[in-house]
């Protein structure tokens, strides 16, 4: 099994430069759990970022889809990154090296802004419902659909045959976690469902002269509102205040369901379970182990189990 250990600086350089992009020394890789993010400048000081795909996370066809869409938002004028050709590459920018999927894109302009405020949340409105009229064109074929079963139980149920948390514990959090997905899966059913960017909160905008949207790792098939609400999570009167001005800004540029708010507190619950499993799976990572070093420990269990339930009866109120 190929890991990130194989990525040293001689075949980060070779990977920028497989995409035209001679890079000068001095590399440094930025904040990612997930995969390996790489930004570099070229030798005339343009900046450019590299993203190197955890392995066995995606297949080359699911990450081709991701570049795809990236392109096609590109086309029509959203404030994204697009991935550069890579020679000899999949689908003409999905690269592969030492057993690694990488894609290198331009670096975009802003900050991560230190909180949302009413007219930035309008102004995300707005781009979101431009990036769901490009979504809502064609379907994706091979990117994960946000279904219950798939998104949220499975990786529960592959944490529990791999032995990686206590039993008891385990069993009585995905008890509750199906409660949730039973809930979840008929409204789900009968919700538009179309390409989304799946993980659309503060720290993947980055603002100035307008707000880049960046890091489409987790694009899936779903619904709008799921975008929505991880942009202002939360069921307090800030966060509802705050939803509501995204919606207006939404709705200026594309309708909006507003039956689909009936899911925000499943989806938060649903996601809050898969957030759980997703850092009990990458326990052994040093990255992760960072910032949750008792990720498989019962104590991290007994917590998640509480905060888990607390939503869950918070729905049933």
């Amino acid at each position: 099994m190929h890991s990130f250990r194989t990525l040293n600086p001689n075949r980060i350089h070779r990977a920028f430069a497989a995409a035209g992009v001679d890079l000068r020394p001095g590399e440094r890789f930025l904040n990612s759990l997930e995969n390996r993010v790489v930004l570099g400048e070229d030798l005339e000081g343009r900046r450019w970022v590299g993203k190197f795909y955890r392995p066995g996370r995606w297949s080359p066809g699911q990450v081709a889809e991701e570049h795809r869409f990236l392109r096609q938002l590109a086309r029509e004028g959203l404030p994204v990154a697009a991935p550069l050709r890579v020679d000899r590459a999949l689908a003409g920018s999905v690269g592969r090296i030492a057993g690694l999927l990488f894609g290198i894109f331009p670096a975009v302009p802003g900050r991560i802004p230190d909180e949302i405020n009413w007219e930035l949340a309008e102004a995300a409105g707005q781009v979101l419902a431009r990036i769901h009229r490009v979504g809502e064109r064609e379907d994706f074929r091979r990117r994960p659909r946000l279904e219950p079963e798939t998104w949220t139980l499975k990786p529960l149920r592959d944490l529990r045959r791999e032995g990686a948390v206590e039993p008891d514990l385990l069993d009585r959090y995905l008890a509750c976690a199906e409660e949730l997905a039973a809930r979840a899966a008929p409204l789900l059913a009968r919700t538009e469902s179309i390409r989304i960017h799946g993980d659309f909160h503060r720290a993947n905008l980055l603002w100035g002269s307008c707000p880049y949207v960046v890091d489409f790792d987790d694009t899936l098939q779903g619904p709008p509102v799921h975008d929505l609400w991880m942009m202002a999570p939360g069921d307090d009167e800030e966060a509802r205040g705050l939803r509501q001005a995204i919606l207006e800004g939404y709705r200026e540029v594309r309708d909006f369901d507003l039956e689909s708010l009936r899911l925000v507190g499943l989806l938060q619950a649903l996601r809050t379970a898969r957030h759980a499993a997703w850092v009990a799976a990458r326990r052994d990572d040093p990255a992760v182990r960072r910032y949750y070093p008792d990720a498989a420990s019962r104590e991290f269990w007994e917590e998640e189990l509480i905060q888990l339930q607390r939503l869950a009866a918070g729905l049933r109120d």
